[in-house]
């Protein structure tokens, strides 16, 4: 993997604490349009070091090289971080290790996070990471998206973000049904995003909407490359139409 302009080496950078890791985050943000200060980055080295030393003994993420830790897991994480409403409620679905909800949260420390995850060691990490970076007005909730969906009296996130989660046609009712008026479910997608987005809609349909339910949704697409190591990513927004 290259490593970032002016900087010699791949090794100097094996640390996750190390100040070259952590201007991969505040450089990789920029280059993508979010601004990371010094003290948000160094909270997310401290979110790394956890990751790495929780996943010696419990199996949370594939992702261990230095490099896509910080561009994969952090970065990538923050790109809609200028999309959030101020204050907003946040909904992470299947958050896994907590990406991309909790580098969101580190970046916009106003929104109010809930982050949810069928796989109980992972809630577990993501709360010990909730309590050591003093996050407030976030919460880490065991349950599936559809359990959640029964239980919520009424619709209560402005956001629901998800990654990893599989297709589209597999959750996406149920993730804009907790949605507020005027939310907006944000998917990140690879190359498979324009034909997921196409098995909801039928012939004839406008290329800016999309089929939820018995409504339509609009549809907003981010193209984008992840700095460094490279990859091409798709970041959708879905906007239910009243």
């Amino acid at each position: 993997m290259p490593a970032p302009a002016n900087e010699p080496a791949l090794a100097v950078c094996s640390d996750v604490q190390s100040p070259c890791w952590q201007r991969w985050i505040v450089d990789g943000a920029r280059d993508l349009g979010v601004t990371v200060t010094a003290a948000q980055a160094a909270q997310m080295a401290r979110c790394a070091a956890e990751l790495l030393a929780w996943n010696r003994r419990v199996n949370l993420t594939a992702i261990t090289d230095p490099a896509e830790v910080a561009i994969k897991h952090f970065v990538d994480a923050v790109v809609p971080a200028p999309w959030l409403p101020a204050a907003g409620r946040v909904l992470d679905v299947g958050c896994g290790a907590g990406f991309p909800g909790i580098p969101l949260k580190v970046v916009r420390p106003d929104v109010h996070l809930t982050l949810i995850d069928a796989v109980r060691k992972k809630i577990s990490f993501v709360s010990h990471l909730i309590r050591i970076l003093g996050l407030t007005h976030a919460v880490a909730r065991h349950v599936r998206l559809a359990d959640l969906r029964r239980q919520a009296p009424r619709p209560v996130f402005d956001t629901v973000v998800c990654r990893a989660l599989g297709p589209l046609s597999a959750w996406l009712e149920n993730a804009a049904a907790l949605l507020a008026e005027g939310g907006s479910v944000l998917a990140w997608k690879g190359p498979a995003a324009q034909g997921e987005l196409d098995a909801l809609r039928r012939p004839g349909d406008p290329p800016d909407q999309v089929r939820l339910g018995d409504g339509r949704a609009a549809v907003e697409v981010k193209t984008y490359h992840l700095p460094v190591i490279g990859g091409r990513r798709c970041l959708v927004r879905i906007t239910p139409m009243a």
